[in-house]
């Protein structure tokens, strides 16, 4: 499933049920200015459209909860064009992934 915002900087690269807390994020992210365009991961390899996308996009977080991050490496070496752009944001605490983390890590390193 891919989300393509007009006028979006960034983008989120997701899988599985990490993408409810990343919607409900978006949205409040999107209320003060800071829009994203989204991708949900369903399978691999990835399709020509999504590197279309991803090309006007400055940087393109992967996040995900595994506390090794290790779709960000996978992504890198499916799309070495963007590995540079890929920043990886995982997440392990045993407990669900929430919106306010999703929200507070992209504006730490967004601003």
């Amino acid at each position: 499933m891919v989300d393509h915002v007009e006028g979006a900087q960034y983008g989120i690269i997701a899988y599985g049920t990490t993408r409810y807390a990343i919607d409900e994020a978006r949205d409040r992210l999107a209320s003060k200015g800071l829009k994203t365009s989204f991708l949900r991961i369903r399978a691999l390899p990835v399709n020509g459209d999504v590197r279309r996308l991803w090309r006007s996009l400055t940087h393109v977080y992967v996040i995900e909860m595994n506390s090794d991050g290790q779709m960000h490496p996978i992504l890198q070496t499916e799309m070495p064009e963007f590995a540079t752009r890929l920043r990886s944001i995982a997440y392990m605490d045993g407990l669900p992934l929430t919106a306010r983390w999703v929200m507070e890590q992209l504006q730490v390193r967004e601003g």
